[in-house]
């Protein structure tokens, strides 16, 4: 959780006038940059260190694989079921 501006404790109030986390909010990632907030900022906290993955061809690929398996917080066989990227890398019985 990121605290904003002027808000000592990080919560803020949300529609009912509970207390609701405040977050950071990216609105823009530009190579090795990103705007948060509505600041540019260095990203340092990504695992984008290459720059690749704004490129075209990360981008393409990236969304035929959500459009071909989804997405989740993980992808265990025994859970999923076996797909075909579980045998490519586990190999294929034999």
């Amino acid at each position: 959780m990121t605290m904003l501006a002027g808000d000592a404790h990080g919560l803020g109030r949300g529609a009912t006038g509970h207390s609701m986390p405040s977050f950071a909010i990216i609105i823009r990632v530009d190579g090795f940059y990103l705007t948060v907030n509505g600041k540019r900022a260095l990203n340092l906290a990504s695992t984008n260190f290459l720059g690749l993955g704004g490129t075209p061809e990360m981008i393409d690929v990236a969304s035929r694989t959500v459009e071909k398996y989804g997405v989740g917080s993980c992808g265990p066989r025994g859970f999923y079921g076996t797909i075909d990227v579980h045998l490519e890398v586990w190999g294929r019985p034999r």
